[in-house]
């Protein structure tokens, strides 16, 4: 390129970098400064005339895309999940599974739960058990989890048929997990839909995880 040539493009490019100055000035605007402070007084807006977003946000991983100093709710901010979960898997819901009936007889029975969602729960029981031999009956009732061996034991030795036993527990969930049912004799366990008291089921209540806290009494 000769000197007059990369003159001319020179001063072609300062001058539109001019016109862009005074057109922003004009506006009653300025240069958005990258990296710097900006400060204004009006409203700043962005507009995209074709296809696609108009504001596109890139950083690592590990940061925020934006950070906000307020706490007022922004219209039509819309977020499709919060923590990896929809919105409405985080209301408050309750999830109950009946069990019991022909396939479910032991000395073990380990029951699983499909369709529960990943989550910390409080769940309750209860387990309505008739055995086939003469009592005394000894039977025992646990969850297990990834990081609880036997949640929620419970254990009854009664000499009547049918069993009860019910009791409850603060469920890690956040990982498949079992129930489980066993006694030294075979027994099975009740399902009667028409009759509460001889009906077994187990009841979860999500709940968010919880903190140990300091239980000490201070008057």
């Amino acid at each position: 390129m000769t000197a007059s040539r990369a003159l001319v493009v020179t001063a072609a490019a300062a001058a539109l970098v001019a016109a862009l100055a005074l057109s922003a000035d004009a506006s009653g605007g300025g240069w958005v400064r990258l990296g710097g402070h900006n400060d204004t007084s009006r409203t700043t807006t962005l507009d995209r005339h074709g296809a696609g977003p108009a504001l596109r946000l890139s950083t690592r991983s590990t940061s925020p895309p934006f950070a906000v100093t307020s706490r007022q709710r922004v219209a039509r901010l819309d977020a499709d999940t919060v923590d990896g979960m929809h919105a409405t898997q985080l209301r408050t819901q309750g999830y109950v599974y009946r069990i019991g009936g022909d396939d479910d007889a032991g000395p073990w029975v380990i029951k699983s739960f499909p369709g529960l969602p990943r989550g910390y729960y409080v769940a309750t029981y209860r387990v309505v058990a008739s055995f086939d031999s003469p009592p005394p009956h000894d039977l025992s009732c646990w969850f297990t989890t990834a990081t609880q061996p036997k949640a929620g034991l419970g254990w009854g030795h009664q000499m009547e048929t049918p069993m009860t036993i019910e009791g409850s527990a603060y469920v890690d969930g956040t990982a498949p997990f079992t129930f489980r049912i066993n006694a030294a004799e075979n027994y099975s366990i009740r399902a009667d839909a028409s009759n509460d008291r001889l009906d077994s089921r187990i009841t979860f209540v999500r709940v968010a995880a919880i903190r140990n806290a300091d239980t000490r009494y201070e008057p």
